[in-house]
């Protein structure tokens, strides 16, 4: 506890660092403006239709691969008291095996098509909500504050180095902002259009946030 945080100066400073990446960045203008043209006609019971859908097709492959596990526990049982030979026996274990690590993989596969799926109304939703307000977030609730971080941000890491006391906080972003730009194809036509250059997906806060009662005064770089 002696190098505890001071969690008002560190969600002030996090805070601003997130607004401040959000507002500059040509990712987030370009996707907020894709992705409004695209599911502006796209409501709620579509998603949840299509999340159910997905999450029925991982229920079967779960049961899939609960077969498949009985099936090499009877072979196994059924070698054991030898009512299987051994030539059997290392064919259809082999099969079955096989049959296993392909139900599994689809069984990852399953999962990531309802991560993108809840990912993806999580966004549309971020958008509906914040699109209007990259300037303009001081005044959102607490509780709207944690809903446009969570739009936005994946994890935060905190370290602190031992030597000068101070924190070094990693704002790890969902999408790569952090410095991200526009590149005209024309310089001096930009009515030519332009392409969206990728920016990191990482930015730190260092400073000095221990708590209040470490006697140290939060401050920054």
């Amino acid at each position: 506890m002696r190098k505890s945080l001071n969690i008002p100066a560190t969600d002030t400073s996090v805070w601003d660092c997130v607004k401040s990446t959000v507002s500059k960045s040509s990712i987030l203008m370009e996707r907020v403006k894709t992705e409004l043209l695209r599911d502006k006609d796209k409501d709620g019971v579509e998603y949840k239709s299509d999340l159910r859908n997905k999450r029925k097709v991982e229920k079967r492959i779960r049961t899939g691969i609960q077969r498949i596990e009985d099936s090499i526990a009877k072979i196994e049982t059924d070698r054991i008291l030898e009512r299987m030979d051994e030539k059997l026996y290392r064919q259809v274990k082999k099969n079955l095996r096989d049959e296993l690590d392909s139900a599994k993989g689809d069984l990852e596969q399953s999962r990531l098509h309802i991560q993108e799926t809840v990912d993806q109304k999580r966004w549309i939703d971020w958008v509906g909500k914040f699109h209007e307000m990259y300037d303009d977030v001081d005044h959102l609730s607490p509780e709207d504050r944690k809903d446009y971080l969570e739009g936005v941000v994946d994890r935060l890491t905190v370290n602190l180095d031992p030597k000068t006391n101070e924190h070094d906080i990693e704002i790890r972003f969902k999408f790569p902002i952090v410095g991200d730009q526009l590149d005209y194809l024309d310089g001096s036509l930009k009515s030519k259009g332009y392409e969206v250059v990728d920016g990191q997906t990482t930015q730190s806060v260092r400073g000095a946030f221990l708590s209040k009662h470490d006697g140290v005064k939060k401050r920054l770089k």
